[in-house]
C-alpha cells in the first residue's frame, strides 16, 4: 500500500463511523418518538410488586383485589396470598385471609349443598381493632344486609390479563389456581356490575434505554 493510501485509510474509516453514528442516532430518535406516541400505561389485573399486603408462605400465589367503591381515596386494596398446598376454593381463600390478615373480614351466607357460600360483604379495619369498628379514615366496609341490589360482583383472571372476566360460578365452586387473581367489586346500583380497577404500571424502561443510548452516542460524537 502506498503512503498516500495509508494516509487516506484512517480518514475514510472515521467518516464511515461518523456516518453510522448519525444513522443510529436518527433511528433511535425515531424509535423513541414512536414509543412516546404510544400509551405509556398498560393495564394489568395485578402487579405483584404493588400489592398492599403479602401474606402466607409457599411457592404458589394468588391475588385478591377488593373494590369497596365507597368514594374514599383508596377504596381498592390488593393482596398477594402465598401457599404450598392447594387452598381449595375462593371461599377457602377468603376464610384463610381472615386468619392471615387480622384487618380483613369476610361475611357470608351459607346456602348449603352445591350453592355453598355467598358473599355478603367485606370489611377492612386498618387498626385491626377488636371488635372492628370501621370508623377510621383507612377503613372500609360494605355489606348487602340481606338485599340483592347492592352486592359484591365476583371476577377473575390471570395477573397479566388486560381485563377482568366476570365469574359465572360461586366462590365455593371456583377453585384457586396459581398466579390467578380474584376480584370483588361493590355494586352500588345493581344495574351493571363493574369490575375492580386494574393496576396501571408505567413501563418506561425501553424509552429510557433508548434515550440513554442517544446520550452516549452524542457524547462520543463530541469527543
Amino acid at each position: 500500500m502506498s503512503q498516500s493510501e495509508t494516509e487516506n485509510a484512517p480518514a475514510i474509516g472515521v467518516e464511515s463511523i461518523k456516518s453510522m453514528q448519525r444513522i443510529i442516532r436518527s433511528g433511535l430518535w425515531l424509535s423513541t418518538a414512536f414509543l412516546l406516541t404510544l400509551p405509556l400505561k398498560a393495564e394489568i389485573l395485578l402487579d405483584w410488586s404493588e400489592v398492599d399486603a403479602a401474606v402466607g408462605s409457599g411457592g404458589n400465589h394468588a391475588g385478591l383485589v377488593i373494590d369497596w367503591n365507597d368514594g374514599s381515596a383508596q377504596d381498592t386494596l390488593r393482596w398477594s396470598i402465598a401457599w404450598d398446598q392447594t387452598p381449595g376454593s375462593v371461599a377457602d381463600l377468603l376464610l384463610a385471609l381472615e386468619v392471615l390478615d387480622p384487618r380483613f373480614d369476610a361475611r357470608f351466607t351459607d346456602f348449603g349443598g352445591s350453592l355453598g357460600l355467598f358473599t355478603d360483604g367485606f370489611g377492612f379495619d386498618a387498626e385491626a381493632s377488636s371488635p372492628a369498628d370501621y370508623t377510621g379514615p383507612q377503613d372500609h366496609f360494605q355489606d348487602r344486609n340481606g338485599g340483592w341490589i347492592q352486592t359484591f360482583s365476583f371476577w377473575y383472571g390471570a395477573a397479566t390479563d388486560p381485563a377482568w372476566t366476570e365469574s359465572g360460578a360461586g366462590i365455593s365452586s371456583t377453585q384457586v389456581q396459581n398466579n390467578q387473581v380474584y376480584g370483588f367489586a361493590w355494586n352500588e346500583t345493581g344495574a351493571f356490575p363493574a369490575p375492580p380497577p386494574p393496576v396501571v404500571p408505567e413501563p418506561l424502561a425501553l424509552s429510557l434505554l433508548l434515550l440513554g443510548s442517544m446520550k452516549i452516542l452524542h457524547r462520543r460524537s463530541q469527543s
